[in-house]
């Protein structure tokens, strides 16, 4: 997949430490609102959010009313090959997989 200059934009200032949530207006519908770490806050357009839900890049809590957005483990690995370094400062990939000796049993 290739990403749009405004989709790697939004994917960097997440894995930066912002924020992105869903948000209702008074009508009902969606607005998307990026928080970024310096405080600054921008509406997003749903096309880019749905594009990189779609490629499995973002996901969401899926709570209502504010859905809170998230880099999957597959943003973090584009993230870290975009950047041809080691994934952001601040991401870390996590497994669910057990960890020590009883681990293999």
């Amino acid at each position: 997949m290739r990403l749009t200059r405004r989709e790697r934009e939004l994917l960097g200032a997440l894995a930066q430490g912002g924020s992105l949530k869903a948000h209702r207006d008074l009508e009902g519908r969606k607005v998307y609102l990026l928080r970024r770490p310096d405080g600054a806050a921008e509406t997003v357009s749903e096309a880019d959010v749905h594009r990189l839900v779609d490629n499995r890049l973002l996901d969401s809590n899926k709570k209502f009313p504010a859905a809170t957005f998230f880099l999957t483990d597959r943003a973090v690995a584009v993230l870290g090959r975009a950047s041809a370094g080691p994934p952001p400062k601040g991401l870390v990939a996590t497994s669910l997989l057990p960890e020590g000796p009883s681990a293999g049993r």
